[in-house]
């Protein structure tokens, strides 16, 4: 159906104003979706509208309200072309909501109904202080005083599709950076009962696979733009990775698209950097995982000529990368924003942008993208946070490692054989997720190849085997590998009587079948200088057969890779970030949190179109793997 009172709006390339022509799309809803927009206590909400010029669309995105509150989780929109013809429309609208709204009645309140879902959570009470004070929007709440912890709270109603019902409800929006998590929750006002569950931070861990696509690319380089100068070394587009090609210097890549980024890579529209910051991305290490960068430091530099051209050993600790690193991925956010800035993710459309330029939609958001972040804990992953239009993404990539964890060949010559997972560290957090093993803070790392008699310890006090006292059998251990039992005294004073003793290395036996625990220690730690290990009771018993034979220990530490060199992960991640804005509008970004919906493939749709080479024909097909690199040519993501 045709509506004519919109062909003014289509003459101006701008974010139109939702209260100026609210009435003239709420009665297109009505009409398409044939629901009463209006009404007593009912409103029609029109959370964002704007054209896009490369397809010549209007796109309104709007959702029902009782009371003045959102009915969740319903979202509809209608895409409509110059001529006033809705295209196509998505969402199931509510229908009779005269007959289903009784009262606008709640129990609870903002703060009361999220510290009761937390304490059901947490098993415990919290303290929770409201941060902001507009009634117009969702109660920011700080929890136990955290600087980074925050719930929002928000009134609404929920409609349960398989009882018809509308239920007064309350949306909370749950921010646990400490946790990698956001959380987005639809609680009951009667009981607290949780009618929806999602997770907004979107994580894309190991999935065995192969892809396979015809892709033809083509991307064209503008005319010269007033920008200054700026060079990268990195793997270039479309060098996917290590695996793939070489690094090469790239001189403004700004230039491929200088009306995306019309002031360059290094100006926020407030200032200039010679940092890995800008306008449409900050990129910095994040070891620590606080989710900022505490310092310049953190960045990499480019000095007065932005020439970012930086050292990389690939076969060494990914921290002396740093620089490399964080270069790599400041090119590889820019050149997806730049790309699909063309494609039509602009704007006002809800991209990641610290400064508009007065081209529509909300600024203040570009990409936080973050390296090596949370190196002590975090492997084989990476994820990417989009909030709504105008709060910055989040972009966090991990270090990947194949196993998931160290592994120690044990094994002795009348057949004993074990894999013994191991993971050294300098801090004595639990492992996260997908973790299994012991993490030592004490002793040097395992060495390439040790082999030696498996001795087992006697101290002066019983139980005689556990060195929590004196050694007395040190001529026994001289040059040999101690087995202790597991105490009740500390592991480093442990291991630091075997130490004395002269033992070159000691395995610690466990009293339990489960993988060990953490290994906590007390101050002698630092004085530790010979390797320490943990094995389960069974392989324990079985070493325990073996007492004064030799055992050999075979380190097979594999490398840790950087995902930062990885273009297919970073463009996958950033590609949630566009169908997170584009699926439900700018505003709503909670769409794709179904299990039945497209953000996975879409995000794999856009590595193959950004990786794919110039030129490549249509009848070309490209078998890859994603994360070919970072995952040692095993898996996909």
């Amino acid at each position: 159906m045709k509506f004519g009172f919109f062909s003014l709006a289509f003459s101006f390339g701008i974010y139109l104003s939702a209260q100026s022509i609210t009435w003239d799309w709420c009665a297109m809803a009505q009409h398409e979706f044939q629901i009463q927009a209006s009404g007593p206590n009912l409103e029609c909400d029109i959370t964002d509208a704007y054209w896009d010029k490369n397809s010549a669309v209007l796109h309104v995105y709007l959702s029902q309200k009782a009371f003045g509150y959102v009915i969740e989780p319903q979202r509809l929109a209608m895409h409509i072309d110059a001529q006033g013809t809705v295209l196509f429309k998505t969402g199931v609208a509510v229908k009779k909501l005269s007959e289903k709204i009784t009262a606008n009645s709640f129990r609870n309140t903002e703060i009361s109904i999220a510290g009761a879902y937390l304490k059901s959570v947490l098993h415990s009470e919290v303290a929770l202080q409201q941060i902001n004070t507009r009634t117009d929007e969702a109660a920011r709440l700080q929890v136990n005083s955290s600087q980074t912890e925050i719930i929002e709270s928000q009134k609404a109603f929920y409609y349960d599709e398989n009882t018809g019902q509308l239920i007064a409800a309350f949306k909370l929006v749950w921010q646990r950076p400490d946790e990698h998590s956001v959380q987005q929750i639809i609680v009951a006002d009667e009981d607290v009962t949780v009618l929806q569950h999602s997770e907004r931070v979107l994580s894309c861990e190991l999935i065995p696979g192969q892809f396979s696509m015809n892709q033809n690319r083509i991307v064209s380089v503008s005319a010269p733009f007033a920008a200054p100068d700026a060079s990268y070394r990195v793997f270039a587009q479309p060098t996917e990775s290590p695996s793939h090609g070489s690094r090469t210097l790239i001189v403004n890549p700004h230039l491929l698209n200088p009306d995306a980024s019309p002031l360059g890579w290094h100006d926020d529209g407030s200032g200039s950097s010679t940092y890995t910051r800008g306008n449409n991305c900050l990129s910095y290490e994040d070891r620590d995982a606080n989710n900022a960068p505490e310092a310049d430091s953190n960045f990499a530099d480019g000095g007065a000529d932005l020439r970012f051209d930086f050292p990389l050993h690939i076969d060494t600790i990914p921290e002396i990368n740093k620089d490399a690193s964080v270069s790599n991925l400041f090119y590889w956010n820019n050149i997806m924003h730049d790309v699909w800035h063309r494609y039509g993710f602009d704007e006002l459309s809800g991209n990641f942008q610290a400064d508009n330029f007065y081209r529509g939609g909300l600024s203040g958001d570009r990409v936080k993208a973050e390296t090596l972040d949370d190196i002590w804990e975090a492997r084989n992953n990476a994820n990417f946070y989009t909030p709504s239009d105008g709060t910055s993404p989040v972009m966090q990539m991990y270090v990947w490692q194949q196993p998931v964890y160290d592994t120690i060949i044990c094994s002795t010559l009348s057949g004993f054989k074990r894999k013994v997972p191991y993971i050294q560290a300098t801090v004595s957090k639990p492992l996260k997720s997908p973790f299994t093993g012991t993490r030592l803070i004490l002793g040097v790392g395992i060495p390439k190849y040790l082999s030696a008699e498996a001795i087992l310890v006697r101290d002066l006090w019983a139980p005689w085997s556990d060195a929590c006292d004196s050694i007395v059998n040190s001529s026994e251990l001289q040059g040999n590998i101690a087995l202790i039992d597991k105490a009740n005294c500390y592991p480093d004073l442990q291991a630091l009587h075997a130490q004395k003793a002269g033992a070159v290395a000691v395995v610690m036996m466990s009293d339990s079948d489960e993988y060990p625990s953490s290994l906590d220690n007390s101050s002698y730690g630092s004085l530790i200088q010979i390797p320490v290990m943990q094995v389960s009771a069974s392989d324990a018993a079985i070493l325990m057969q073996h007492l004064n034979k030799p055992v050999s220990i075979e380190n097979r530490l594999p490398p840790l890779l950087d995902g930062s060199f990885d273009a297919g992960i970073i463009c996958h991640e950033y590609a949630h970030g566009i169908s997170n804005r584009l699926t439900g509008g700018p505003s709503t970004v909670s769409c794709l949190d179904n299990a039945e919906q497209a953000g996975e493939g879409w995000s794999d749709y856009l590595v193959f179109h950004d990786l794919s080479p110039v030129g490549l024909s249509l009848s070309q097909s490209r078998s890859r793997y994603l994360a070919f690199w970072s995952s040692s040519k095993q898996a996909s993501v």
